[in-house]
């Protein structure tokens, strides 16, 4: 037992037998009350007690076929112990995803009668089929049934087992209302490479009674990812174009066209799924026949930079070098790479294959910035840069002393192309048979450092400033080689001035860039070279300097510099590392000479000199042991390709 009070303003208090106290409607007070409450108990007799949903016995319908200003008719038979309150059927034109809804909802509704419902022109064409029967009675129990058999009853839940509902269906014609859904009629193709934040354009086609798309969307997927490409309220046949904003993480990749989803202004929609399936408002249909694969979208960045740059210098020129080996794949197409040098601004681009690139034209010892920049159709890479100062090649033409081990002092000589070529002396002034070439790939090879006696090796320096010893394999190949040391890249001349500390190893001169001479002793162990000690300054007047053995006759090792007017001069050892005397003009009359080295190469009694003029021609002058030399004449022609 309970006694609910309110007020005028709607304020309300609850008093219950237990002596507790409730409010509402902004009333307050006391939680409890003490207020006594007599039994005040009492029966109800004759009343019908309802406790159960209506029940549907049978729904049918006699016509199915209709057209606008028909009236579908629909016959019912339910039964409630108490009265009802409302009927309905819903009807859905599922491809349409349109319903209509047959109902009575006029209290009290009979149990048995018809449903009636006009047909207008905004009814959408096509086949109905029920969705659901309800009733419910005044009490709010309901029924409600489903073509599946399930029934959902109020109060008592699920069940199955309802009636058979399949007869429940009719269709539409002639309705000029436009529910019909719009048709995809082709996509693409296309084909393009694109950045995460590129623009990527897809063309289309469709056909709707409207006139327009109200949306259409491209799903795009590599199988892993996938991105969209949208736009809306758009022509029937165009173009959807968007620009990407895609996260970093977004694969790189191919993407193919999963799925093209349009719908008119009405929400109709259909849906083309890659491999042929069709939905029309979510219900499948017949396969499709449009080729999504058309469509594909390669995401690619900009390229790699370039690995493992490296430049070397050369004669007024450099040639920069890369690895092709990256590791990865940019996927968008190479155009080819860049390489500029800065200060002169020149710049070559060449083949995306290509692994190295030459700059001609610039200005010997000036440093340059190279920077390689690898292209394809998105861009450029991060630039890779390097320096190198290009300089002028030496020493081109040496005597490597007796190569092939026959005994007799040889010649060997590289070319512009890099090929390495040996004149294998016949002791008497002359060559014992034409030259040959023993190597390839030189071009590096700045100058050949020439020897006084030792057989085994042939010694350079190459551009990069590394001074390396070539290995004989045989008496006419070089085998491997050794990079002996480095930091010889400053030096305007070396060469080999045989035993000149007086301690029988080979010592080696370098005349640096500045003009001073250097004398680096040879080292016994480890085998090598000792720092440089710096013993003449000024020698930049001389074009080249070369050891020469003893041409004094006091069994110390001397040198001879060719100076830039064409005299040469003797400066003679003292066996000690230094000199025995100031230099001396021994000569004159060289300045045709744009090659000189010196060989014991007609074996009389002292170092011969070979100079190599403008016109190729190759002379002797024999030597002698008082510093004195003779010309022999021209003992060969064609030798500019060692200048």
């Amino acid at each position: 037992m309970s006694v609910a009070l309110t007020d005028a303003q709607g304020a309300s208090s609850g008093w219950s037998r237990s002596g507790m106290v409730s409010y509402a409607g902004g009333a307050s007070g006391p939680g409890t009350h003490t207020v006594p409450m007599a039994p005040a108990d009492f029966a109800v007799t004759g009343s019908v007690e309802d406790r159960a949903s209506p029940v549907i016995r049978a729904v049918s319908m006699d016509t199915h076929a209709f057209s606008p200003g028909d009236t579908v008719r629909l016959h019912y038979d339910l039964t409630d112990a108490s009265d009802l309150r409302e009927v309905r059927v819903v009807f859905v034109n599922t491809l349409k995803g349109f319903r209509v809804t047959l109902s009575a909802k006029t209290a009290p509704v009979a149990e048995a009668g018809d449903l009636l419902l006009a047909v207008d022109d905004t009814w959408a064409n096509g086949d109905y089929t029920v969705e659901s029967v309800g009733a419910a009675d005044r009490w709010n129990q309901a029924s409600t049934m489903f073509p599946d058999g399930r029934l959902s009853s109020v109060p008592d839940g699920w069940t199955t087992g309802g009636l058979d509902l399949s007869g429940l269906r009719f269709s539409v014609s002639g309705s000029p209302a436009d529910h019909e859904a719009p048709e995809l009629t082709s996509v693409g193709p296309v084909n393009v490479v694109v950045g995460r934040t590129g623009t990527v354009t897809i063309p289309y086609a469709a056909t709707d009674a409207s006139g327009r798309l109200g949306t259409i969307s491209m799903l795009l997927t590599d199988n892993a990812n996938v991105f969209s490409v949208s736009a809306t309220d758009v022509p029937l046949t165009g173009s959807v174009t968007q620009k990407l904003a895609l996260p970093a993480t977004t694969a790189l990749g191919v993407y193919t066209l999963q799925s093209v989803t349009i719908s008119d202004p009405g929400g109709s929609s259909s849906a083309y799924m890659l491999g042929g399936v069709h939905k029309v408002n979510g219900v499948r249909v017949a396969p499709h026949t449009i080729d999504l694969s058309a469509v594909r979208v390669t995401l690619a960045d900009r390229p790699q930079p370039a690995w493992n740059v490296r430049a070397v210098p050369g004669d007024r020129k450099a040639t920069v070098s890369w690895d092709l080996d990256l590791g990865g794949t940019d996927n968008a197409p190479m155009t080819g790479i860049t390489v500029t040098a800065t200060p002169s601004g020149r710049s070559v681009t060449v083949s995306p294959s290509a692994t190295s690139a030459t700059i001609s034209g610039l200005t010997n010892l000036t440093t340059y910035t190279f920077t390689v920049r690898r292209n394809n159709t998105l861009g450029s890479s991060d630039p890779v840069s390097r320096k190198a100062m290009p300089r002028a090649s030496g020493q081109r033409l040496v005597s490597p002393g007796d190569f092939d081990g026959d005994g007799r002092y040889d010649l060997v000589g590289v070319d512009t192309s890099g090929a390495v070529h040996l004149y294998r002396g016949n002791g008497r002034g002359h060559f014992a048979a034409p030259g040959r070439v023993i190597a390839r790939g030189w071009q590096d090879e700045r100058m050949l450092v020439g020897s006084l006696g030792q057989q085994g090796t042939i010694r350079t320096v190459n551009y990069n400033g590394t001074l390396v010893d070539h290995y004989v394999r045989t008496a006419s190949s070089i085998g491997s080689e050794w990079d002996f040391s480095s930091g010889w890249g400053g030096m305007r001349t070396v060469f080999d001035v045989g035993n000149w500390v007086g301690d029988v190893n080979p010592d080696v001169m370098a005349v640096r860039d500045n003009g001073d001479l250097f004398l680096y002793q040879w080292r016994g162990s480890p085998a090598g070279l000792y720092s440089g000690v710096r013993i003449g300054s000024g020698w930049s007047a001389f074009r080249q300097a070369f050891g020469v053995g003893d041409v004094t006759g006091d069994r110390r090792n001397d040198l001879i510099g060719l100076r830039t007017d064409g005299s040469l001069w003797l400066y003679a050892g003292n066996g000690r590392g230094g000199f025995a005397a100031a230099g001396r003009k021994i000569a004159t009359g060289f300045s045709g000479a744009r090659a000189i080295t010196a060989s014991y190469f007609d074996e009389k009694a002292g170092m011969d000199l070979l100079t190599v003029d403008g016109k190729g021609n190759l002379r002797l002058y024999s030597g002698s042991d008082r510093a004195r030399f003779t010309y022999r004449g021209v003992i060969g022609t064609g030798w500019t390709a060692f200048l």
